[in-house]
């Protein structure tokens, strides 16, 4: 899972959430971009989800790694 918080007057993390659940293995790596995509490296590959959390792709890429082309 991935959560996402709210942040208080002082800038600290409160309310945890769910904001997604990986499909395939854990989540390991997050990035946000430019335009407030989500992206997390996950067990199929690389998911993008919007800002809400709602899954909009997915890069698939385990075999990538398994198979000796990204090291």
């Amino acid at each position: 899972m991935v959560y996402a918080y709210d942040l208080n007057k002082h800038g600290l993390p409160i309310n945890r959430h769910v904001f997604s659940v990986s499909s395939a293995g854990i989540p390991d790596g997050i990035r946000v971009d430019k335009m407030g995509r989500v992206w997390t490296g996950e067990g199929d590959g690389i998911n993008v989800r919007d800002h809400h959390g709602t899954l909009l792709g997915v890069i698939l890429g385990r075999d990538l790694c398994q198979s000796g082309v990204i090291s």
